[in-house]
């Protein structure tokens, strides 16, 4: 049977894993976000579960375990769909993404950014949408394709200006490199 014990224990598991990792003890909060998942589990909090996934999963890509990184940010992605959060799936997604990228499985990738920036540009999530297409555009850059990686880069520089935020410096750096590729460096 669940008791109050259990919620308290997951609840201070779960705080304890969050200082942990911010005072960089990675060992004990690898510990502590698994017995919070464990109670999760049991007591059936999505919410809890799905950041105590995210969390794991974060743990793993620090630690170059990219295999649990995709399965535990995996999970996080279909816990928040089934709770209809939207905007944390965007970051999910592209998180995965960018797991894939690492690996070099760019069809991977693509696979999630553009889910990615379906949700984001659905849910009118101007972050999201910007780190779709920036590794989609990534993505493109891998591939050689650089009218589709110029059309991505452009259209989030499109987006910071709409919203009257300077564009990053590596975007219009790169953006810069294309211009001068496709008129011969001139």
């Amino acid at each position: 049977a669940i008791s109050e014990d259990d919620w308290l224990r997951s609840s201070y598991n779960n705080q304890f894993g969050i200082f942990s990792l911010e005072s960089g003890n990675i060992p004990a909060a690898k510990s502590a976000f698994s017995q919070s998942l464990a109670l999760k589990e049991a007591l059936e909090d999505k919410v809890g579960l799905a950041n105590t996934l995210y969390n794991l999963g974060e743990i793993a890509r620090s630690e170059n375990e990219l295999e649990q990184a995709k399965e535990f940010h995996a999970r996080c992605v279909d816990l928040l769909e089934e709770l209809g959060d939207r905007k944390g799936m965007v970051n999910g997604l592209a998180i995965m993404g960018h797991l894939e990228a690492i690996e070099g499985n760019v069809d991977g990738a693509i696979i999630h950014y553009e889910a990615a920036l379906e949700i984001a540009e659905a849910e009118d999530d101007f972050e999201g949408t910007v780190v779709s297409r920036w590794g989609l555009a990534e993505m493109a850059r891998a591939m050689g394709d650089d009218d589709l990686e110029l059309l991505h880069l452009s259209q989030v520089m499109t987006g910071f200006m709409q919203l009257g935020r300077p564009t990053p410096d590596p975007i219009k750096d790169r953006l810069n490199e294309l211009a001068d590729s496709v008129h011969g460096g001139n």
